[in-house]
């Protein structure tokens, strides 16, 4: 099963905003969705001039969560777990 890329930008705004949490963010998963979590620490998204959103910004996958808390992004991580889940399931019915 291909992985859930989660992407946390640790720019100076984004760190300063609590983005250094999201390190510990696979402790609090199951060990079964654990290890379909890739994490990658990037240095800047380079996002800081929206007005319309604050840091810290995290992407899971293709999807960016701004002012991401670290149960809006494990909460996107289980929703797309599910969809992985029940794709296979999908494609034996057709």
């Amino acid at each position: 099963m291909e992985k859930i890329k989660v992407r946390v930008c640790m720019g100076t705004a984004c760190y300063v905003m609590g983005a250094g949490d999201f390190f510990f963010l696979k402790e609090s998963l199951e060990p079964e969705l654990a290890s379909l979590v890739e994490l990658e620490a990037v240095s800047c998204f380079n996002l800081c001039d929206r007005t319309d959103a604050k840091p810290p910004y995290v992407y899971v996958n293709d999807l960016l969560i701004v002012n991401a808390r670290q149960e809006d992004v494990l909460k996107v991580i289980r929703t797309f777990a599910e969809r992985k889940r029940r794709k296979p399931d999908e494609q034996k019915q057709q």
